[in-house]
């Protein structure tokens, strides 16, 4: 019957839709639609006449860095630095490039603030270390240097978690090799939280 093919139409709809909604009123309306088609529609038509009925919006849920974890990772990083006597700036950025976290030790130069930020917002946006673009120049590939937004000196990491890429932290202040040391030291509190 025609009923029954417009609940199958519905049903595969909702293969195709699965948060589409399932209240009574909507397949009231998937029905009038349907009964509305000639007897020579078929349900490919059928699905492109209730594309026009209302869907609620789909939405992503995603893990990114939140600010408790932030100072997790940074208390980390600054660990490590003090353990070696070294002051820098410690920036972390959530999956959006956003800064969530921003730590200057006394005495850091004022240049590392945007540097550290920049080493982060590197690593988030290519998903690699800032020390891959470092190693690339230090290669001869110049190249990459015309990449925008790239800062090409180590410091810089991502923060991945199940394999999701859920922010970076990049670190400025000491000889680039140090601040990877850092860097690693606060990646490491997302791998081993403690």
């Amino acid at each position: 019957s025609r009923f029954d093919r417009a609940i199958e139409a519905y049903q595969m709809l909702l293969t195709r839709e699965p948060d589409a909604p399932q209240a009574p009123e909507y397949q009231r309306q998937i029905a009038s639609a349907y009964f509305q088609m000639d007897d020579g529609d078929n349900t490919v038509t059928a699905l492109a006449a209730f594309s026009a009925l209302p869907l609620r919006a789909q939405t992503l849920t995603k893990p990114t860095v939140s600010l408790e974890l932030a100072k997790k990772i940074a208390a980390k990083a600054h660990a490590e630095a003090a353990k070696s006597s070294l002051t820098v700036v410690i920036a972390i950025v959530d999956d959006g490039g956003s800064l969530v976290y921003l730590e200057r030790m006394d005495g850091t130069q004022l240049g590392s603030i945007v540097v550290a930020q920049e080493k982060a917002a590197t690593a988030l946006k290519f998903k690699r270390s800032s020390k891959a673009f470092e190693d690339m120049v230090a290669g001869g590939r110049n190249a990459a240097l015309s990449l925008p937004g790239v800062v090409a000196i180590e410091g810089g990491l991502p923060l991945v978690v199940d394999g999701a890429f859920i922010g970076a932290i990049g670190i400025s202040g000491a000889k680039s090799a140090e601040d990877g040391v850092i860097a690693q030291a606060g990646v490491n509190a997302v791998v081993q939280p403690k």
